[in-house]
């Protein structure tokens, strides 16, 4: 595999390289200047050309990219971390597969087939609701719900403008066997198995994304007007 071909949140830097690079912090994220220090100091020494982290001063995980677009000066770029990064930073923990719980779920193919029971595997969503009529978007199945979350998150950052009203995470209990390439075949999978006669895969629970203050505020003033 050559460098170009490695993902940016696994190519190394110099120990010490991002120490005296200017920090800028995406607006999007919109944060006060207290707040921009604060995660500046977070990111002097990072090792990665893309860190993911989580910062006491900011609810949400977020990822220091160094920037090279000038070459000799080098900058560090705070923003939100996407999913594919947080699933690499929580790799070892997900090295076996979905979490399996105790209880069971019980799915029928057919009518005419038989009642199949297996354990639980849990599953996450992300989805961002518009308040410009019903609707909204939602990602592909993960594993980690920190990865639903930081989708959900980056996506309403990235769609404000077009009315975003929430975001959130959705838990989803799905038959061990069949969580894998529920992942792996994305909507058209998880579309076959919620057609079943008796669906071995069914949300659980909804959980609010928090999303800065500004954006929603925006949004349901331009709704109002």
């Amino acid at each position: 595999m050559t460098e170009d071909t490695v993902p940016r949140w696994l190519r190394p830097v110099e120990p010490g390289n991002s120490a005296n690079c200017q920090v800028e912090v995406d607006p999007a994220l919109c944060v006060d200047e207290e707040t921009a220090r604060s995660l500046g100091e977070r990111v002097k020494h990072i090792e990665r050309e893309v860190t993911v982290f989580v910062a006491s001063s900011y609810p949400a995980t977020l990822a220091a990219e160094i920037l090279r677009e000038e070459k000799d000066n080098p900058r560090v770029l705070i923003r939100a971390a996407t999913a594919e990064e947080v699933l690499a930073r929580y790799a070892g923990a997900l090295a076996g597969g979905p979490r399996v719980l105790s209880r069971r779920i019980e799915w029928q193919e057919h009518s005419a087939s038989e009642m199949v029971s297996d354990p639980v595997a849990v599953l996450w969503t992300g989805e961002v609701l518009f308040n410009r009529g019903p609707g909204g978007i939602s990602s592909p199945l993960y594993a980690l719900e920190a990865a639903a979350e930081a989708w959900a998150f980056g996506s309403a950052l990235r769609l404000h403008a077009m009315g975003v009203c929430s975001a959130q995470v959705v838990c989803w209990h799905c038959a061990a066997p069949l969580a894998e390439q529920a992942i792996e075949k994305g909507d058209d999978e998880f579309d076959r198995l919620r057609g079943f006669w008796v669906s071995p895969i069914r949300s659980h629970e909804i959980l609010p994304v928090w999303l800065p203050g500004v954006i929603l505020e925006n949004n349901i003033r331009g709704k109002v007007g």
